[in-house]
C-alpha cells in the first residue's frame, strides 16, 4: 500500500541528487578560496603577479564554477 502512495524512486532520485549538489558546491567553493587565499600569501609575500597568477586564476574558476552551479540549480527548480 506504502509503494502505490510514495515513489521510491524518484524518492531515491531526490536524495543522491541532492547529496551530489551540495558535494559539488562545497568543493567549487573551497577551490575559489583556496586559489584566493594562496594569491593573497604570494602577493602579500613580496612574490609578485607572476606567482599569485595561477592561483588567481584557480580562485577565478571556483568562483565562476559556485555561481554556474547555483544557477543550473536555479534554473531546474524554476522550471
Amino acid at each position: 500500500m506504502i509503494a502505490s502512495i510514495v515513489d521510491v524512486g524518484a524518492l531515491w532520485q531526490t536524495v543522491w541528487s541532492a547529496a551530489l549538489a551540495g558535494i559539488l558546491v562545497i568543493v567549487c567553493c573551497s577551490v575559489a578560496v583556496l586559489g584566493a587565499a594562496r594569491a593573497h600569501e604570494h602577493r602579500s609575500a613580496g612574490r609578485g603577479a607572476a606567482a599569485a597568477g595561477p592561483w588567481m586564476l584557480l580562485g577565478l574558476f571556483g568562483g565562476a564554477s559556485m555561481t554556474a552551479v547555483v544557477v543550473y540549480g536555479l534554473v531546474l527548480v524554476v522550471s
